[in-house]
């Protein structure tokens, strides 16, 4: 595995974080975008699994608070941030969190408590979970919100963002894939226009960064030097899966990490009319 995550490019990304302004989480923080059925932001929920929650902050928390609270702001929508210690979330497993509501300062409550009084937008149940939960890829929120919390409508996890001087200046999906000739897929077309819609209202580009995956020496592995980056935008009134809904354009191809980690913002912004993507 040592192997594969030298090779993997979010890793990359973070050991060079301080060349370029391209911002991501690690696998402990969870930044949850979540729409309701008309593809509308509920509220930002931001989860962060720690070793203990008496600790400062991190970096990484402080940036995932920032810029979610930048997005909740302009839109006027709730935010919420939380963390915890266990391994295993149970109804009295203890979080430490903030809203939008309760100010700069940091309270304690169990999960139950701070879902049940603090997060209006949705309730607590037990659903049917049908969909296979890979534990070595989720943090034990993500799989306790899927058993439990339940709200009207669908979550989006946002990969990656670009942002400087303490805004966000564009939103990016990041896909991965062995196959060749690899195209966005109908059955995200949901999430693409979440998204799409999004950024439109709070005035920032939407783009996907496509990895191939190679396989060298067996192993798995990155192929950082022939990325591609699509942009994605939606037709003005769109419903889900209406024909002709979304839009791919590919902006560039065959671009290598190094390449992309010097390029400034306008390279992802020119030669762009969004009055034309969206009629």
């Amino acid at each position: 595995m040592e192997n594969f995550y030298k090779c993997d490019m979010l890793s990359l990304l973070r050991e060079r974080e301080k060349e370029h302004n391209f911002r991501l989480l690690s696998e402990k923080i969870g930044v949850l975008l979540i729409f309701d059925d008309n593809f509308e932001l509920k509220f930002i929920l931001v989860e962060s699994w720690v070793d203990s929650i008496n600790s400062e902050l991190s970096s990484e928390e402080q940036s995932a608070i920032r810029f979610s609270e930048h997005i909740s702001c302009l839109l006027g929508k709730s935010f919420y941030f939380f963390r915890y210690e266990d391994n295993e979330i149970r109804d009295i497993s203890t979080v430490q969190y903030r809203t939008s509501k309760s100010g700069n300062d940091l309270k304690k409550c169990n999960v139950m408590t701070f879902f049940n009084e603090h997060v209006e937008e949705c309730t607590l149940k037990e659903k049917n979970v049908k969909k296979q939960i890979n534990k070595s890829l989720s943090t034990p929120f993500h799989q306790w919100q899927r058993k439990y919390l339940d709200y009207k409508g669908f979550s989006i996890d946002i990969d990656m963002l670009f942002a400087s001087e303490g805004k966000v200046k564009f939103i990016v999906e990041i896909k991965r894939s062995k196959i060749s000739n690899w195209k966005p897929y109908k059955e995200d077309a949901n999430n693409y226009l979440a998204m799409s819609k999004l950024c439109e209202k709070i005035g920032v580009p939407f783009l996907l960064f496509f990895v191939p995956k190679i396989e060298k020496n067996n192993i798995i592995i990155d192929c950082i030097n022939n990325l591609k980056i699509y942009d994605i935008y939606h037709r003005v009134g769109a419903k889900y899966l209406e024909p002709n809904s979304i839009f791919f354009n590919v902006r560039c191809e065959n671009i290598s990490l190094e390449e992309l980690i010097k390029k400034d913002y306008s390279f992802f912004t020119e030669n762009i009319d969004l009055k034309t993507w969206r009629n």
